[in-house]
């Protein structure tokens, strides 16, 4: 396992420095030589800074769900928390000239851009906002007689390395108050680029700017003169500048670098971590924790599980998983069953995606494939014939393969499943062997098969017959793929908009699809095609926005969401009418002959169905059997005018899916785009609810409660739906709840994968590279050689020591397309166990001296607004189109702030 080296946030004292490596906090040499580690936290740290002594060192780490201040000694031990912000924005930044750590945050802003520095003292105590308004970064220079000058960022809208080029409004600037009297003015105002990181080093000014179109650090007199630039990067950024009043350190491109003064040449800090790089070793899969898409099989006695790239077989009621795709430095998704015997998903084997179907016979795991075919690693035995078990060095078992056979089948819904057998993990032994196809069987194990087109697969739907796969793309192509002979061909295209929701008849023969009629999707429209003949009509014109295509399991209505809906509300605060719930569902009669289900009653519909449909109306039914579905007949001509609404409320429905003689959809509640309307702050938005309307009777129901997504069975006799990150399954038909004999809940501990993190981590990083070359807005890729800027930066992921550390990576890849709309949204990283922290715990006054907080010994820091209070004379900035004030990105004066007591510090236990 190769160790990590991937450093950030550098900060020197005397001859030692600190920096931040795998999500720790670590020392080392000045001179190079073996790190050690001082925190053994294991979450994201941030801007570690020496107190002016020497014998601590505060940085930002996360302690609850937020990151705070902290503190300890240099020597070791001492573990303080000092801040209690409860907000994502907090940063150290430095000590102010007295010894009181500054630190940066927005907890207390409107916009949480904005942030403020406030300053706290060392062994906890009060804190105190700085007069400067909105800033990202401050920095005290030294006294001259009674001067206390001072330099500010101006907040940033994101690192300047995370958005390389940027000129607009937010960026990066420079203000001075040359004497600490209050009256700012702007430094370089003429320097086109985006500038952070000032420090003082002696009489002069350093900071990084990227006028130059490369982040770089420079340096001027207090009087923004005699502009020097003092490190010649033409690769990566100069990151994360501070200093010592001396010597400068910064990061590049995760090395750590050092100006021993101004006049020095930058040298590479050789420096190497004593640590045996855990974040990097292999980790059981957390299955619940990443558990993507669930899809059961035809007869719902099993699903195809999505975990993390991952792609398992598992039966609902027990024995082993079986492993359909888990190589290291792959990701799989859309998994779906290709009837009982087979999976469909798409992969990026070899770098790039493709369409995998594998079978599920015999035993083995998928190699690297070739185009239009795979390598197999196949078993020389079977489990059940006597080979011998393998466990793994950690005692965990192997897992077992997708190709370990044909999965049992699980008992039939609703019978006792009697004494449950002993698990049994045993893999066989294994070999390497070609992919020909056994006798009698011309699919072969593993299969590639290429699509028309290398846009991004969004969606896969088999045919009910398991013959044909129905492929929507992002890029709005409908490709229709033949298992059996491995070809695909193009039904439809239109070139923008995202194709990801489509159906099969019954029968194999008609395909049905949303295809957008605008790129963002605000009108869609229902399309269908004859698989034979190609043939595609229009079912609906595209003047409202549908959803969710199903077939009746008797093949001779299809029914759809859509947003036609047109009776307003009024607005409760303001006269004004609104459309926030405008979706019903509809049902075509596919054929002429067929009349509308639902007549002037539904009791009708439901009369003639007991009556046998004398009028030739027939309800949605279930004809023969699933080896042999009816022929669905479609007539085209004027199937737009046959399109009906069913007798049901409108709402906000979603998922729509045809069971027998009932349809199926989620209904979820309007929400707050705020969360005020809560219950309580903490409160999450009630999740949907699973609608089961009954085609025969005309009645609603529920049929779950509470569910995240469900997916219908292929004989749609079983559903199978996630909930708090646990997989059930219950029958379509009625009501089963957690108890009740038909209601399965799925064990995943059955699953059984190691995570290798460095191949998880190239996958991501390859991934993210692909995702911008294939979606940016502009082919030209903006100017960069993004062939290039992949081999630049690839070679960094293999020396990451966190998951953090790709992060930061993957933004600073995306910089390189100087664009806004690019970001990198990790999941929250909190502490195991403790909820949110921060708020309020005194009550605020204002009287005429200002605000004051009462206090109790035991609260966190107050919350209270800020004082209105007028801003002292200043120089304007030039206003751009961009900016969204002037005063909000580059005015760092305002009235002072009050003071209030930060929770008593205390001691780690």
């Amino acid at each position: 396992m190769t160790g990590s080296s991937y450093f950030r946030y550098p900060h020197v004292h005397g001859d030692l420095v600190a920096f931040v490596a795998e999500d720790d906090v670590w020392l080392a040499p000045v001179a190079g030589g073996r790190a050690w580690r001082l925190s053994s936290l294991g979450l994201p740290a941030r801007n570690p800074r020496f107190a002016p002594d020497g014998s601590k060192v505060v940085w930002t780490v996360v302690q609850g769900s937020a990151p705070e201040v902290v503190s300890a000694e240099v020597d070791g031990g001492g573990f303080r928390q000092l801040s209690w912000f409860g907000h994502a924005t907090t940063r150290v930044r430095g000590f102010e000239p007295g010894g009181r750590v500054i630190v940066t945050s927005a907890h207390n802003q409107p916009d949480s851009r904005h942030t403020h520095a406030y300053t706290m003292p060392l062994d906890g105590g009060w804190l105190e906002e700085l007069p400067y308004g909105p800033v990202d970064s401050v920095a005290f220079g030294p006294r001259v007689g009674d001067d206390r000058p001072v330099v500010v960022g101006s907040v940033l809208t994101r690192e300047p390395a995370h958005w390389k080029r940027y000129r607009g409004g937010a960026a990066g600037k420079l203000w001075i108050d040359p004497d600490g009297g209050g009256e700012f003015r702007r430094l370089l105002a003429d320097l086109d680029g985006n500038l952070a990181d000032p420090l003082w080093v002696g009489e002069r000014i350093a900071f990084v700017s990227d006028h130059e179109g490369v982040g770089n650090l420079y340096s001027v007199d207090r009087a923004g003169a005699d502009l020097r630039r003092h490190t010649d990067s033409d690769r990566f950024y100069v990151r994360h500048a501070s200093t010592d009043g001396r010597r400068i350190v910064f990061d590049s491109a995760g090395e750590l670098w050092i100006l021993d003064s101004l006049d020095a040449e930058p040298r590479r800090l050789e420096i190497a971590l004593a640590s045996a790089s855990t974040s990097r070793r292999s980790r059981p899969l957390a299955v619940g924790r990443h558990l993507g898409e669930v899809v059961p099989a035809p007869d719902g006695r099993a699903s195809v599980v999505e975990s993390h790239g991952t792609v398992h077989w598992l039966t609902h009621r027990d024995g082993p998983s079986h492993v359909v795709e888990a190589t290291p430095g792959v990701r799989a998704r859309l998994a779906r069953p290709l009837g009982s015997g087979a999976v469909v998903f798409v992969a990026d084997h070899e770098g790039e995606e493709g369409l995998f179907v594998r079978r599920l016979g015999g035993l083995g795991t998928a190699a690297a494939p070739a185009e239009g075919g795979a390598a197999l690693v196949e078993d020389a035995g079977s489990a059940g014939e006597g080979a011998d078990a393998q466990a793994s060095s950690d005692g965990l078992p192997r897992p077992v393969s997708a190709l370990a056979g044909t999965p049992t089948a699980a008992p039939a819904s609703g019978a006792p499943a009697g004494p449950r057998a002993p698990r049994s993990y045993a893999v066989p032994a294994q070999r390497t062997a070609s992919a020909a196809a056994e006798d009698g069987d011309t699919l072969p194990r593993l299969a590639r098969i290429p699509l028309p087109s290398a846009h991004r697969p969004v969606e896969v739907v088999p045919s009910p017959d398991a013959k044909f796969i129905a492929v929507g793309t992002a890029f709005g192509d409908v490709h229709l793929v033949d298992v059996a002979h491995g070809t695909a061909t193009t039904l439809s295209s239109v070139g923008e908009g995202t194709v990801e929701q489509l159906a099969w008849s019954p029968d194999s023969r008609w395909l049905a699809w949303i295809e957008p009629v605008t790129a963002f999707g605000s009108r869609s429209k229902v399309r269908l095609a004859e698989r034979a003949t190609g043939r595609v009509a229009d079912v609906t014109d595209g003047r409202f926005q549908d959803a969710s295509p199903a077939f009746t399991p008797d093949g001779k209505y299809l029914a759809f969401l859509s947003g036609r809906s047109f009776d307003p509300v009024y607005d409760g605060h303001s006269f004004d009418l609104s459309f926030p719930s405008p979706i019903k569902p509809y049902i075509v009669p596919l054929s002429a002959a067929t009349a509308s289900p639902f007549g002037p009653r539904v009791a009708d519909f439901a009369d003639s169905a007991r009556a046998g449909a004398d009028d030739g109306a027939a309800p949605p039914s279930s004809e023969g059997s699933p080896s042999a579905p009816a022929e669905v007949r479609v007539d085209l001509d004027g199937i737009r005018h046959r399109v009906t609404a069913l007798p049901v409320r409108q709402g906000n429905y979603s998922h729509l899916a045809a069971a027998k003689d009932s349809l199926l959809w989620l209904s979820r509640d309007l929400t707050g785009a705020t969360g005020e309307g809560r219950a309580k702050p903490e409160d999450k938005d009630a999740p949907p609810t699973l609608q089961r309307f009954d085609l025969l009777t005309g009645n609603e129901s529920t049929l779950v409660g509470a569910l995240e997504s469900y997916r219908l069975s292929g004989d749609g006799t079983r559903i199978v739906y996630v909930r708090d990150r646990t997989v059930h399954s219950v029958p379509s038909d009625k009501p089963a709840e957690d108890g009740h004999a038909e209601h399965v809940t799925v064990d995943l501990e059955r699953i059984r994968v190691r995570l290798e993190p460095g191949a998880v981590w190239s996958q991501a990083f390859e991934e993210a590279w692909r995702l911008q070359r294939d979606f940016f807005w502009t082919p030209d890729m903006a100017g960069a050689d993004w062939d290039e800027v992949r081999d630049r930066y690839r070679p960094i992921v293999d020396r990451l020591g966190s998951h953090d550390d790709l992060v930061d990576l993957i933004w600073e890849l995306h910089g390189e397309l100087g664009t806004s709309h690019a970001y990198v949204t990790p999941p929250a990283v909190s502490e195991q166990g403790p909820g949110d922290r921060g708020g309020s715990g005194r009550s605020s006054t204002s009287t005429a001296a200002g605000w004051s907080a009462a206090s109790s010994p035991t609260s966190p820091p107050t919350r209270s607004p800020p004082p209105p209070s007028p801003r002292p004379a200043r120089a304007s900035a030039p206003a751009t189109a961009c900016s969204r004030s002037t005063a909000s990105g580059s005015d760092p004066t305002s009235g002072r702030r009050p003071r209030w007591p930060a929770r008593p510090a205390r001691s780690s236990s």
